[in-house]
């Protein structure tokens, strides 16, 4: 019932008051405190119903109150209910599969989506269409609106702009309306610019 793992790389407390503790190899733990206890899911080498990954980078939790698990091979979708994950992997063959299977982080949408930062396929965004199958849509080198491929963090502001800091590409911003994209970068030069290109 202790925690499984000293490293911890991510933490996110749900609706419900229960606190998520990502752990770098050692797997999720679940925290509640009226217990005093941890609960622990980790990846099971022959069970595909298990986490993808051991190492956890990023926890979120959408307006539906499902919960997603951002590993460093997938990304998870966790049924609380049975224990179950479902896994959702990167297909270099289908462009609807998630950029790249490296997930550093996680950030719910006001209408919904879930937006992905990877290491590796740039940024992604997964909602649901019309039929209710889940879609991605992607902002990479590899698609006509390039951010970098190389996405640590993500923030949404209250007026739904996406602010995205990449791994050497600077600070981005995003409007998901307009799909109109800024970059901020440092100039040596220019003391006023930002400080860093890793954000």
């Amino acid at each position: 019932y202790s925690l499984s793992e000293n490293l911890i790389s991510c933490l996110f407390k749900d609706v419900s008051g229960i606190l998520w503790i990502g752990t770098y190899g050692g797997g999720l733990n679940k925290y509640a405190q009226g217990k005093q206890k941890f609960k622990l899911w980790q990846n099971e080498a022959n069970n595909p119903a298990s986490l993808s990954n051991s190492s956890i980078r990023a926890i979120c939790e959408t307006e539906d109150g499902r919960l997603w698990i951002g590993t460093n091979n997938g990304l998870n979708l966790f049924n609380r209910q049975t224990g179950k994950f479902q896994r959702y992997l990167h297909n270099p063959h289908n462009r609807q599969s998630i950029g790249a299977n490296y997930i550093a982080s996680l950030c719910k949408d006001k209408n919904g989506a879930l937006w992905l930062g990877t290491y590796g396929g740039g940024l992604s965004k997964m909602y649901r269409d019309k039929s209710g199958r889940t879609r991605f849509e992607h902002w990479n080198s590899n698609s006509n609106r390039f951010i970098h491929n190389y996405i640590q963090t993500l923030y949404q502001s209250e007026s739904g702009v996406v602010w995205i800091g990449s791994w050497g590409g600077g600070l981005y911003r995003l409007n998901p309306k307009t799909g109109a994209v800024r970059n901020w970068v440092n100039n040596s030069e220019n003391p006023y610019s930002i400080s860093h290109n890793d954000v």
